[in-house]
């Protein structure tokens, strides 16, 4: 519960903090004089002496290790302001941020915790995402923000509609990624403004866009609304070169915005050059100034210097640029299925996979095939709770409803998806656990 979390709580200006066992408190660093922070914030006390500047080490944060590994990303002060510059403008103390993501990986700890401190409100804390507990959660609090990631949606749209599901202070939410029904899913809830965004453990907060889902209706009761109105996040969004789209018109899949005035964005292809409009590549960004993306991995120093070649940061993920500058995600470099000669995006099949009336979530990814040097797709799907999937039938459907070269080789139906703890689909466990399955490989 929130008030039985076991970390400092902003709160309209002020911390609240619970009780630590003392056996709990760590040692004082070698060579470090340890303050308390009742000392630090009495009206007589100085500002302690500091040596820290912007590129000073701030964090070690390690990655989801959704695909293999995590690794551990140095970051300085300075991208932690580069992180929080665009959420931190979206809120004032009136707000109160809801965070049930875990507070060792950045959006927990830095996009809702430090944006909070910074601005001065409210945050409030869970230890886990529940879909049952979420809206009574929200309403102990009176909410205004948070960030829902991933699985984390279905599972709130699995619960019976209600009438007065709009009836929330919840006003703005981070959607990522941006699910395809996001603007029935605003409708449902209330929610006036979508943010969806690009970021990472690397590279921070890398673009972002702004949908306007409720236009001249009424989204969150104004009785119930508190916080900036959204003329102010409009404003602020078209000053910083960020889109606001339309919720009601239609949004191309794996939107992700225009780059943060921090950083400059490129689409590079196999040899590292710069690839031009609706050109499919690898995502990469640098920072304007100096350390604005990670310092390094920890003890990683080749993987640090691939990341980095030719002076732009490699991000990983595949995605391509419009000619109006906005970026879409299409998939993890390493996601792509190589199949009949094209490459499918696993995160592509994923979308068409959700439009089954039976499917509450879904998760796709390439095995090694039984014949020549390609793979066949293989895909897990989770039934809506009261619904039941077969998996010979739901063979039959993807034979309608996909192209031919999307069609699963596999179907596997789960109770449930492995998710790291900030709710993000372990796919290589997926994979892992066909392979050893079916005795087949997957270099």
């Amino acid at each position: 519960m929130w008030a039985s979390c076991p970390w400092s709580c902003i709160g309209h200006g002020r911390a609240i903090t619970t009780s630590i066992p003392a056996q709990r408190v760590p040692l004082a660093p070698r060579g470090r004089e340890v303050a308390s922070f009742a000392d630090l914030v009495a009206a007589e006390a100085d500002a302690p002496p500091s040596t820290l500047d912007s590129g000073s080490i701030a964090n070690i944060i390690y990655t989801s290790g959704t695909t293999g590994p995590s690794k551990g990303v140095v970051q300085s002060h300075r991208w932690m302001n580069q992180f929080i510059y665009t959420p931190r403008r979206l809120i004032n103390q009136e707000d109160v941020i809801y965070n049930d993501l875990p507070l060792y990986h950045a959006a927990g700890a830095i996009v809702n915790m430090a944006r909070a401190a910074w601005v001065g409100c409210e945050v409030a804390l869970w230890d886990r995402f529940s879909s049952s507990a979420f809206w009574r959660r929200i309403a102990s609090r009176g909410a205004t923000g948070a960030v829902l990631l991933d699985v984390m949606i279905p599972r709130l749209l699995n619960a019976p509609p209600r009438a007065d599901d709009h009836c929330n202070t919840l006003h703005l939410v981070n959607m990522v990624p941006l699910p395809e029904g996001h603007n029935a899913i605003a409708r449902r809830f209330g929610f006036d403004i979508c943010a969806t965004s690009y970021g990472q453990t690397e590279t921070g907060a890398g673009a972002f866009a702004f949908i306007d889902e409720m236009g001249d209706q009424e989204g969150t009761p104004a009785s119930l609304y508190k916080g900036l109105a959204k003329e102010e996040v409009w404003r602020f969004a078209r000053s910083h070169g960020y889109p606001v789209l339309r919720g009601a018109e239609e949004i191309r899949r794996g939107l992700m915005g225009r780059p943060s005035v921090f950083v400059e964005a490129a689409i590079l292809g196999p040899d590292d050059e710069e690839l031009g409009s609706e050109e499919y590549g690898q995502l990469a960004f640098r920072g304007r100034l100096p350390h604005l993306l990670m310092e390094e991995y920890f003890a990683q120093p080749e993987a640090t210097r691939e990341a980095f070649r030719r002076s732009w940061f490699h991000t990983g993920d595949a995605a391509i640029r419009d000619a109006e500058g906005l970026y879409y995600f299409v998939d993890r470099m390493g996601s792509f299925i190589r199949r009949k000669g094209e490459n499918i995006s696993s995160y592509e099949v994923e979308a068409l996979l959700g439009e089954h009336d039976d499917v509450a979530m879904s998760a796709v990814v390439g095995v090694s095939a039984r014949e020549g040097d390609e793979e066949d797709v293989a895909a897990f799907v989770v039934a809506k709770p009261g619904r039941s999937l077969d998996a010979a039938s739901f063979l039959e459907w993807t034979h309608k409803e996909l192209p031919r070269h999307m069609w699963p080789e596999f179907v596997r139906v789960v109770d449930d998806l492995p998710r790291t703890p900030t709710n993000k689909v372990e796919k290589y466990r997926l994979r892992q656990g066909l392979v050893e399955e079916m005795g087949i490989s997957h270099d």
